[in-house]
């Protein structure tokens, strides 16, 4: 798509909102909303924004766990560009990632997300109704 001058986005909110995106798609049954990415010719040439690289998520074959030295390293040039560097400050953090669990994605927030997830799974026909009361 770059090399076509798109410019696109993804969009996490999907697994945080999935109702919203299955009542004004109208999707039916069996059928769920995993991602969404925005796609379009830009008005004008946005720099690009501080991405992570390649092999901080993707993974060849099996799935690696991460150790503190990895995303140490990965985050690196990410944590030490000067809008994060003052996004950390403003919020009295020390690093992205304490802002990130810390602030913007709490513990209470991804629970109440996850339940949502699990009730939108339920509705779809992906789950049975009795996971809701806690039986599987």
């Amino acid at each position: 798509m770059d090399e076509e001058g798109l410019g696109y986005c993804y969009l996490g909110t999907t697994v945080y909102m999935p109702q919203m995106i299955i009542d004004t798609l109208r999707l039916p049954q069996l059928v769920m909303p995993v991602a969404t990415l925005t796609v379009g010719w830009p008005a004008e040439e946005p720099r690009l924004s501080d991405r992570l690289p390649l092999e901080s998520f993707v993974h060849q074959e099996t799935y690696q766990d991460y150790l503190a030295n990895d995303i140490d390293t990965y985050y690196h040039d990410k944590e030490n560009l000067e809008e994060n560097l003052n996004f950390v400050k403003i919020n009295h953090k020390e690093t992205l990632a304490q802002v990130f669990t810390d602030i913007r994605y709490t513990r209470k927030d991804n629970e109440a997300m996850s339940k949502e997830l699990i009730n939108v799974l339920v509705r779809q026909g992906f789950l049975p109704h009795t996971i809701l009361q806690g039986h599987i």
